[in-house]
This record gives C-alpha cells, sequence and structure tokens, in this order.
C-alpha cells in the first residue's frame, strides 16, 4: 500500500478518535460500489490500512 494512503487514513481515523463529552464511540462507515472494478480495489487498499490501525471491518 502506498505510504500516503495509510497516513492519510491514520489521519482521519485520529481525528476521529479526538476526546468530546459527549462521544461514546467511534464508528466509521466506508461505502464502496464493487461493481465497479477500479472503487472495489480502492476499497480493498483502505481496507488494509484500517486493519493496519486496529480497526474491525
Amino acid at each position: 500500500m502506498r505510504r500516503y494512503l495509510f497516513h492519510s487514513q491514520t489521519q482521519y481515523a485520529g481525528r476521529l478518535h479526538r476526546e468530546y463529552d459527549s462521544k461514546r464511540e467511534v464508528i466509521i462507515y466506508d461505502y464502496v460500489d464493487e461493481a465497479v472494478p477500479m472503487l472495489a480495489r480502492m476499497f480493498g487498499k483502505r481496507k488494509v490500512g484500517y486493519r493496519a490501525i486496529g480497526y474491525r471491518i
């Protein structure tokens, strides 16, 4: 996976995990149109990144 993709995913997820009094959990919804091969490949790369930073898919 390209390094910049991993870093941007990590940065995005990190922003979501910033603590606020009213926040109880963080859920990331990632939608993909698997009928479009390019979008399916991009999602596959994102899945690797999510797993690398500890998310369950």
